[in-house]
């Protein structure tokens, strides 16, 4: 009797929760369609309130509408990627401009927002505000490894796809951020995410803390599996006696070396290494287009201070340090890396040797250097002459 009371039991508890996961995806459904297709109303401030309304309950709720790190993920990734389209930009115009038309006709001007437009104009900014929090944020960098089988493998190496998706979408949009004519505000390289913060911060700040997280979860993993190139391979090509053969044997198996390391990365090192190549040759091409300058003045430094170089190249670049000390640490990591940092080190020191402001800045901190350490040690000047 008490098997089937506590069989019965489980059965109503099921019950209970489908019943209570139904509703409230039922009710993310109607938030979701208030944001983008509001009630008509007569006045743009009421619409708007309404949206903003919906938006607010969508964002203090997202634990529960959007109760997985996964499905927080596919939610910034749809938006960033419509915040990049032109489809949301001519969308919102084709809405204005009909807001417009009929607005003309009672003798007001109206601008509202409506369809996915609308989702990026009320969704977007919040969310990023939630998501900059560590307790949310860091829940976006998987937990679990994958072997680099199960990393070829689309479903069970789907949650990492997707964060590299989102990783390659947040740069996108800061850079396209920090280059519009419109920003003025400074990046702070350790923003909170707090209300009021520009999305530009709000971008960089969950970055970083994802970037972090990433390197925390690649250090706490093994890079890979051991080399393949056996001593047997070594030894024949030793014994081989034509020079030509043996040449191209040496070229094949260097080539199947960095191959076989490429493909035997874990996910974390797959995905670290993937996100930084993005970054730096985003910032190489950055520096690129602007090292063609005749002149670098003020505004040129502040361009690239205020750029995707400023804003995150130097934390990234701190932060992977610590991983060059790692005895596991295959030679294909710094393999990738190297040659990417190199460029745009080059690309960030031609511009700077053009620029007249920095050669005097540089002057001033020899002086004062020289002058606080020559009482002392009497050796500053020698090391700066050297």
């Amino acid at each position: 009797m008490s098997i089937k009371q506590d069989t019965s039991e489980q059965d109503w508890d099921r019950a209970q929760i489908t019943r209570f996961c139904s509703t409230l995806s039922a009710l993310q459904h109607r938030l979701l369609l208030l944001v983008q297709t509001p009630p008509l109303f007569s006045s743009e401030y009421d619409q708007s309130a309404v949206q903003e309304g919906a938006a607010s309950a969508l964002i203090l709720g997202l634990e529960l509408f959007y109760p997985t790190s996964q499905k927080r993920t596919q939610l910034l990734v749809r938006l960033l990627a419509l915040a990049g389209t032109d489809l949301a930009e001519s969308e919102e115009w084709d809405m204005k401009s009909q807001s417009r038309t009929s607005a003309q006709r009672s003798g007001k001007e109206s601008f509202s927002f409506i369809g996915k437009a609308a989702a990026v104009h009320f969704l977007l900014v919040p969310l990023l505000g939630r998501l900059s929090e560590e307790a949310l944020g860091s829940r976006l960098v998987p937990a679990s490894d994958l072997s680099p089988g199960e990393l070829r493998d689309a479903e069970t190496a789907q949650p990492v796809v997707l964060l590299l998706s989102l990783l390659k979408l947040l740069i996108d949009r800061v850079q396209t951020l920090l280059q519009s004519p419109y920003y003025e505000e400074p990046v702070p390289s350790n923003g909170k995410g707090q209300n009021g913060s520009s999305e530009a911060s709000l971008v960089v700040s969950l970055l970083l803390l994802l970037t972090k997280h990433l390197i925390s979860w690649a250090a706490s993993w093994p890079v890979g599996g051991e080399d393949e190139l056996v001593d047997s391979d070594i030894h024949s090509l030793q014994e081989e006696e034509d020079f030509s053969v043996r040449a191209r044997s040496l070229v094949h198996l260097c080539i199947r070396g960095l191959s076989y390391h490429t493909a035997q990365l874990s996910a974390p090192w797959w995905l670290l290494l993937e996100f930084c190549e993005t970054l730096f040759d985003r910032a190489a091409t950055f520096l690129r287009e602007r090292e063609s300058a005749e002149a670098v003045g003020a505004a040129e430094i502040k361009e690239v201070e205020q750029s995707i170089v400023g804003a995150l190249l130097p934390a990234v670049a701190t932060a992977l340090l610590p991983l060059s000390n790692l005895p596991s640490l295959p030679g294909a990591v710094p393999s990738r890396l190297l040659p990417r940092v190199s460029d745009t080190l080059s690309c960030l020191v031609s511009i700077c040797q053009r620029s007249a402001s920095l050669h005097e800045a540089l002057a001033h901190t020899v002086q004062s250097f020289n002058a606080g350490t020559s009482t002392s040690a009497g050796i500053g000047m020698q090391v700066w002459a050297v």
